[in-house]
């Protein structure tokens, strides 16, 4: 059997607790560099997110009014202001939304009537819901 003198009992702890410290260590460091890296990718995916809405209203204007923009016409386009407030809005509110301002105006989708349209709808979700599913489900009267 091995025996240790104290003195090498003491060496061998020390490097135990060493190697224990440099493993601390690198988890730390790897915690802090997925940190960061969460952080950028949630920033560019916000980012992202925010440069390609107005692409969204654009697409859906295009697709609904069957016409394609001229490169000009589409940066007149997306600078209009109320492409990017329609933009703030989830798909399905822009789509249902231009669909009824489009109805409402014989087959012409205007922006402003499109964003009135999706406020409109969001109002509505909104209040819906608020109310409970107990009180949305009573019959009338």
């Amino acid at each position: 059997m091995l025996s240790l003198t104290n003195e090498e009992r003491a060496t061998y702890l020390s490097k135990e607790q060493q190697i224990e410290q440099a493993r601390q260590q690198v988890e730390e460091e790897a915690s802090r560099y997925w940190d960061e890296l969460r952080h950028r990718a949630s920033r560019v995916a916000a980012e992202h997110h925010r440069r390609s809405r107005p692409f969204l209203v654009l697409d859906t204007w295009q697709s609904l009014c069957h016409h394609r923009l001229s490169a000009e016409r589409r940066k007149d386009f997306l600078a209009h202001p109320d492409v990017e407030a329609i933009g703030s809005f989830d798909h399905e509110t822009i789509e249902l939304a231009a669909r009824r301002a489009m109805a409402a105006n014989d087959g012409d989708l205007l922006l402003t009537q499109w964003l009135e349209e999706a406020r409109e709808r969001d109002r509505k979700q909104r209040a819906r819901a608020e109310i409970p599913d107990w009180k949305r489900n009573l019959p009338p009267g």
